[in-house]
């Protein structure tokens, strides 16, 4: 009888960690932050998309008898599925004071740091790729690093400090071409070596695997902790006996997806059965006519096996096959760390529509081999499987043991497409058609996932080609066939977007399928070849004799980066805890618009750990707050008029404890009438005063009937989420010396958060010290939507005396600080034949939200940037700011001038095709030059525009570029 484990045993930077009831819901990330106080492992998104909390997991494969690593999302993995294993955070690397590692070393010589919040993410995906493989190819870190987010400091820079631990391969590069190869490359094999100048430099040994858990035999495990159960069968029997006894149970793989169920509490207790170790459900089998995959496989085991299977003597990789199409589609699945943990049974059993894997094993025929109490027995993976979104044909006491994938015969052809977005897919789809031997189609599977409300084949689209020849007849009959069952499956029309998209995939597939029917013809495949990152950056190098101590000129890192790259530097939520902090959570609007008839707070106050309900009564100064005027609640009156307006907040001794009081508040609702778009708001007239006059330079109503051409527009430029890496929020600590305050805060505008505080809390500024060390990015969603993050906080120290600690999670911040606006322009442009302008007239309308914030300010830079780089002689701009029911929208990069730039961009594209020009001669032909008058009247003096062009057209090789592109369109279209 196999032994159960009922204590937790893992390894943290060599140390052993030992829980005897461990919490079957804490993650990774809260366990090192909180009980180990490891903080260097930031808390970005918590949601496995940022790569900030990337760690190493260790461990010691028994059957492969070697150390495997592999990088993981620590904000996914719960700290109960660790036991056996060894966990390296960036604390573990390299550390300010007893040396650096090479990967920190070389990312900070490389200037590969900004703000540096994403830093000790990269630095881990880094080590652990180096721990895998020493010499690297750029591929592979290219590949890693998909996974890791930088929102300020660019990739170019952290690619160029790891590129110098990476082979190269000379075989494809235009400058080996000729010449000694040991010359050309003597640069790029020097920088391999050890950076000079390094005092805190560490070489990278390989880490000590703990010899506990190397020589640990597989155990069961049976933790217990308040309402949760954790299991760790390593039978399929066990596993099913486990879901007999337990009529709670849940099954989890990965927890890339249960994981944030227990997260968001929409699972709040139960028994959780983990089959990661289950030995029927890790298999992975070969034969001539069949791959058999175990559900417990991760992404990244099952790609790598699937490549072993490509290097067999069958040639099985060939674009075409089964196996390639599996292995294009978990290319492109989500990223590194991500595929590092999922598995198989849990990518299939969600049921999510935009599965990448399930549209290539629906299109190949696979079948599920699905266990319960009664038996084996095998589903086909087909339309009566998936269900809809989220749910699929498994009965409750089923359960996935592995997935068989016929491999497809010779005269067959398998293809993958995707269309990503956000990470998702846009539109994927898989193709499997069957050629008979005379060239005509015996059989066509077309699958598609992300287009209807699950993955779908389309069985009539399907069956319009059989025994037709693969030609542009069968093409246009396919595609009419490929709208038609969407409109039918998903009972409302697809999008024209997605429609286009899919027959655009299944022109792809049909020219593979010509392809494969003249293989003596040399051609193209359809399909984007990798080639490595590039990057160029140029400035002026300091003078030779220029001395040491003089740094004007000289590119130095910046003075925390070695802190930064360490994780020895501390953010606002790194900050150790006060004995007597409070924790303070908000209570946000579920309405557009409505009347709060009713607050029920009784369930949240008997919530053990929370002290306090804040709401408008509790504010001892002004509730009202904002930059221009004070039009903003700091907790709503009576009224809400957005989404994400703060209602209420619920204070308490623990984050754990505010939040979970926080989802009891009952907010009872009338709802009123509520505006959401630019077109509502221009329908009902509502509108913010702007009392900027219009930029008018002539009359283009006057001017318009003497033009060759008069064209009518609208532009759109959507709301853009700022994405600050580090959680925005607050830390109040009270002096209690005459009421005075501190406050540490995510803010770029520390004096506007002085005088808001002084507002709120109704004491003058002289007694409120704002302080912020550093930022985790900020791009201007920070400046002035601050109070939302310190106010409540600083109203519960205010009240209790004591320290008060916000941190908004990422959901929270994304529903109450607002975005870029959104802009809706109207314009009329008349000009000659040539293309030359004659006259504009430009209206933007901009979607400022429920208050004004920064809208006017917005709007006056965009009405001064209408023009762009182009001279317009009769030009006149104007500006209406709408106001909506959704978040306030704030201040963001380029304030107002790269939406304005947008649209005269747009008008110049519309100038171009009308008479049909090249576009970059009507920008050339219009382009601003020495001595120009803007429509503001500034003569412009020193105007490189015209100069820059052409040497950017000259560096790019434009005009042979685009040759190339339509020769090879034209012979596309052609054949």
């Amino acid at each position: 009888m196999t032994a159960t484990q009922k204590s937790l045993v893992f390894f943290v930077n060599g140390h052993k960690i030992v829980e005897d009831n461990p919490n079957p819901t804490t993650t990774l990330l809260q366990y090192l932050r909180r009980k180990l106080k490891l903080t260097g492992t930031k808390n970005g998104c918590n949601q496995g998309g940022c790569g900030s909390c990337t760690v190493m997991m260790s461990w010691w494969h028994k059957t492969e008898q070697q150390l495997k690593h592999s990088s993981v999302n620590a904000c996914l993995i719960l700290v109960c599925q660790l036991h056996g294993y060894a966990i390296t955070t960036v604390e573990g690397v390299g550390s300010t004071r007893h040396g650096l590692s090479k990967v920190q070393t070389r990312l900070i010589e490389s200037f590969g740091i900004q703000c540096g919040f994403c830093t000790p993410g990269m630095v881990m995906t880094m080590h652990t790729l180096l721990q895998n493989d020493n010499n690297p190819s750029e591929q592979s870190l290219e590949k890693v690093l998909e996974g890791n987010l930088c929102r300020c400091t660019g990739y170019r820079p952290i690619v160029d400090a790891f590129r110098t631990f990476c082979k190269k391969d000379c075989s494809n590069r235009e400058e080996c071409a000729g010449g000694d190869i040991e010359d050309i490359c003597r640069d790029d094999t020097d920088r391999n070596k050890t950076p000079q100048g390094s005092s805190n430099y560490k070489g990278g040994e390989q880490l000590q695997f703990p010899n506990e858990l190397q020589n640990e035999t597989t155990t069961c495990l049976d933790f217990r902790s308040g309402d949760w159960c954790w299991f760790r069968p390593l039978t399929l029997g066990a596993v099913l006996s486990l879901m007999d006894q337990h009529s709670d149970f849940h099954i989890i793989m990965g927890a890339t997806n249960l994981g944030e169920q227990i997260k968001t509490k929409v699972i709040t207790h139960g028994t959780l059965i983990s089959c990661t170790h289950v030995e029927e459900m890790m298999v992975f089998e070969q034969t001539d006519d069949c791959l058999t995959i175990g559900a417990a496989l991760t992404l990244t085991d099952i790609a790598e096996r699937l490549e072993a299977c490509t290097l067999s003597p069958s040639g099985r990789g060939l674009r075409g096959h089964v196996i390639s199409a599996m292995q294009d589609s978990l290319r492109w699945l989500a990223n590194q760390q991500i595929r590092n943990q999922a598995t198989l049974g849990g990518h299939v059993t969600i049921g999510d529509p935009r599965s990448d894997l399930c549209v290539v094993l629906m299109a190949a025929g696979a079948t599920a081999v699905v266990a319960s109490k009664d038996g084996s027995r095998e589903i086909e993976l087909d339309n009566q499987f998936f269900i809809t979104d989220g749910i699929i044909s498994l009965g409750r006491t089923d359960i996935l043991v592995s997935v068989k994938v016929p491999i497809n015969p010779v005269n067959t052809y398998v293809a993958y497409y995707k269309q990503p977005s956000e990470g998702y897919a846009a539109l994927n789809g898989c193709f499997y058609v069957s050629i008979s031997e005379s060239g005509h189609i015996d059989d066509l599977s077309i699958c598609f996932g992300s287009a209807l409300s699950t993955t779908r084949k389309l069985v009539t689209a399907s069956s319009l080609a059989k025994g037709r020849c693969p030609d542009n007849s069968a093409l246009a009959l396919v595609c009419d066939g490929i709208e038609r069952d969407f409109e039918l499956e998903s009972g409302v029309t697809v999008s024209k977007y997605k429609q286009k998209l899919a027959c655009s995939f299944m022109v792809k597939f049909l020219r593979e399928i010509q392809i494969m029917l003249k293989p003596n013809e040399k051609q193209d495949v359809n399909g984007l070849m990798w080639t490595p990152c590039e990057g160029q950056q140029v400035y002026q190098a300091p003078s030779p004799g220029q001395p040491a101590y003089d740094t004007v000129g000289c590119p130095v890192p910046i003075v925390s980066s070695p802190a930064l790259a360490t994780g020895e530097a501390m953010f606002l939520d790194d900050m150790p805890r006060f004995e007597n902090e409070l924790y303070v959570q908000p209570v946000l609007s579920t309405r557009a618009h409505a009347q709060i008839t009713c607050i029920d707070k009784i369930v949240a106050m008997a919530t053990p750990g929370v002290v306090d309900f804040l709401d408008a009564s509790s504010v001892p100064g002004e509730n009202l707050w904002g930059l221009f005027i004070q039009d903003e609640p700091l907790f709503a009156e009576h009224e809400v008029f957005c989404v994400g307006q703060i209602i209420c907040a619920i204070v308490a001794t623990s984050e754990e404890a505010a939040q979970r009081a926080a989802d009891l508040v009952r907010v009872t609702y009338v709802d009123l009438p509520s505006i959401l778009t630019i077109e509502e708001a221009i329908a009902a007239d509502s509108y913010f005063e702007y009392n900027s006059h219009p930029i008018e330079c002539g009359d283009p109503d006057k001017h318009f009937p003497h033009c060759d051409f008069v064209v009518e527009g609208l532009v759109r430029s959507g709301l853009q989420e700022h994405f600050y890496l580090e959680p925005s929020g607050a830390l109040v600590v009270p002096k209690n010396e005459s009421g005075e305050m501190e406050i540490f805060t995510t803010s770029q505008t520390l004096s506007f958060c002085q005088s808001s505080a002084s507002r709120i809390l109704g004491i003058p500024m002289n007694k409120i010290i704002v302080r912020q060390k550093r930022l985790g990015g900020g791009f201007g969603g920070r400046e002035y939507r601050t109070p939302l993050m310190f106010g409540p906080a600083a109203v519960a120290a205010h009240r209790w005396g004591k320290p008060a600690r916000t941190i908004m999670e990422r959901s929270v911040d994304f529903k109450t600080t607002g975005k870029r606006h959104e802009f809706m322009s109207k314009y009329k442009v008349g000009f000659r034949r040539d293309g030359m302008l004659e006259a504009v007239s430009i209206h933007f309308y901009v979607n400022a939200g429920y208050t004004l914030d920064v809208s006017s300010a917005i709007l006056d830079t965009a009405c001064f940037k209408a023009d762009a780089a182009y001279k317009t002689p009769v030009f006149a701009v104007y500006g209406h700011i709408c106001k909506t029911n959704i978040p306030s929208n704030t201040s963001m990069r380029s304030f107002g001038t790269v939406e304005a730039v947008f649209v005269m961009e747009a008008i110049l594209c519309k100038v171009a095709d009308t008479p049909g020009l090249d576009q970059e001669h009507v920008r050339e032909l219009n382009m601003y030059k020495e001595g120009s008058l803007t429509h503001y009247k500034r003569k412009l003096e020193n105007c490189m525009l015209q100069r820059c062009w052409r040497e950017c057209m000259l560096q790019s090789k434009f005009g042979e570029r685009k040759t190339a592109v339509d020769l090879y369109n034209r012979y596309m279209y052609l054949n």
